[in-house]
């Protein structure tokens, strides 16, 4: 049941009241985020999490708060974030979920953008889903699509390694000539960055609970169904499985061959990642 009509403008105050009116009249209602870099299955999170029986699953749902207000929060301005979390972002969720007893949003931008707003709106209700797959392969296949952190698409979907908010600032190894300036180093700093987001916000909410999801090279259907079972989901094995046979979002037409070996990808990680740990030595997220 919707309590504001779709026509009425949206505002601090309507927004407010439709959220408590919300929360009174479906006590019940669990929401599930993930926390991820992108590039990581989330497409088939989302296919895996559609098909739980009462989970209304969305991808990337609108306002997606890329963009704009996400360069704006990770420069230090986090007004435009919280503003269109609070008179729009939380009513859409709310109008998603009506009617189901789960709503979950499968989106990378979470993490680097809306997620405090989330967690203190939503509270004990929130469940995070921290979807990690193997660096390397997000790497490979940020650079192959041509999504670098730095240029205006990478900021526009994923972040600017320049900006005062990051936990791994290393401008200088990265800038143009630096030591580490290579699309594939860019791109597993930005791995790092988000891992070290996700432990930040799990230090800074003790009481949030995430579960873990792994990612890498085989089925993932075993971690799957582990996921949903810890998670305490109803589910039907027989279709969980069918939906992890499936490939996702691989985007094959808009990938630019990468022209290096596994083999040599693995090394410029090693390489790369003992530079972060002398870094940073005993951040959380680089040495997990």
């Amino acid at each position: 049941m919707s309590f504001i009509p779709r026509s009425l403008k949206v505002n601090r105050v309507s927004a407010a009241l439709y959220r408590s009116a919300w929360n009174l009249t479906h006590p019940r209602t669990r929401f599930i985020f993930v926390a991820t870099t992108g590039r990581s299955a989330t497409g088939l999170l989302n296919r895996v999490l559609s098909v739980v029986p009462g989970c209304r699953a969305e991808h990337e749902p609108m306002p997606k708060l890329n963009g704009r207000p996400m360069i704006e929060r990770n420069q230090g301005d986090s007004n435009a974030v919280r503003r269109l979390y609070r008179t729009i972002k939380s009513v859409r969720i709310r109008r998603a979920a009506a009617g189901y007893e789960i709503y979950a949003e499968t989106s990378h931008i979470f993490v680097k953008s809306f997620f405090e707003h989330a967690i203190r709106d939503l509270g004990k209700r929130l469940t995070v889903v921290h979807l990690r797959r193997d660096p390397v392969l997000v790497a490979r296949s940020m650079a192959m699509l041509r999504a670098i952190p730095g240029t205006p698409l990478g900021n526009e979907w994923y972040l600017d390694w320049r900006s005062p908010r990051c936990l791994l600032p290393i401008p200088d190894a990265l800038r143009a000539g630096g030591e580490w300036d290579d699309p594939i180093y860019t791109c597993l700093w930005y791995w790092y960055e988000i891992e070290a987001r996700i432990a930040k916000m799990a230090s800074d909410f003790p009481d949030l609970k995430i579960h873990r999801l792994s990612i890498s090279d085989g089925s993932p259907t075993g971690a799957v169904l582990t996921l949903l079972s810890e998670m305490g989901l109803p589910f039907e094995r027989e279709l969980v499985v069918r939906v992890c046979d499936e490939v996702v979002n691989r985007k094959l037409h808009a990938k630019k061959r990468s022209g290096r070996s596994r083999e040599e990808l693995d090394r410029m990680h090693l390489e790369f990642r003992s530079f972060l740990l002398g870094r940073f030595n005993g951040l959380a997220g680089v040495d997990s």
